[in-house]
């Protein structure tokens, strides 16, 4: 990935599609595994967003506003299943 959108944050990403950058992540890991590639938890990570978990929240990640978290637990039953979220 070249092309890092960091404006958006997981809660719209998830209330907007029902899965997130982590869910990304753990996607990419399950599928590397399946396909017999080596990746870390953290190479996984670094290919979704571009840099480590911690940049990442310490230069992109705000705080949720009230209304992001309202809509968060109303679209629970639509996010992925491998979100955790539900």
């Amino acid at each position: 990935m070249q092309n890092y959108v960091v404006g958006l944050q997981i809660n719209d990403l998830m209330n907007l599609s029902g899965f997130c950058r982590n869910c990304l992540y753990k996607w990419l890991l399950a599928a590397a595994k399946e396909q017999g590639v080596e990746m870390s938890k953290d190479e996984a990570i670094e290919a979704i967003y571009g840099m480590t978990y911690t940049e990442w929240k310490e230069n992109h990640q705000t705080k949720a506003t009230e209304e992001q978290l309202q809509l968060f637990e109303d679209t629970k039953p639509l996010h992925s299943k491998s979100s955790g979220h539900m």
